[in-house]
């Protein structure tokens, strides 16, 4: 969250009874892969993605980094598989 600091409110209280500014008062990263600055993220863009339509109805959310980019936009048939029935042998 340190990391992020420019863009939270941190004179908001939290639930431990301290700010946001004060929880992460001593915060250090210890691994700059795994807590990148804002300049050397791994996305300019985002995290999530909210996908919609008749696949998804009800939405469903993708974390976007782990989408490879020939797959971020789609244009042809769809493929999908339906379940084969239970063969029963006739009576």
């Amino acid at each position: 969250m340190k990391e992020v600091k420019s863009l939270l409110h941190t004179d908001l209280m939290t639930v431990t009874g301290k700010t946001i500014g004060e929880n992460i008062a001593g915060a250090r990263v210890i691994d700059r892969e795994v807590i990148r600055t804002k300049a050397n993220a791994y996305s300019q863009t985002g995290g999530l993605a909210i996908l919609y339509g008749n696949i998804a109805p009800e939405g469903a959310a993708v974390k976007a980094g782990a989408v490879p980019a020939g797959m971020l936009k789609f244009k042809g048939r769809p493929r999908y598989s339906i379940p084969k029935r239970k063969s029963r042998r006739p009576s």
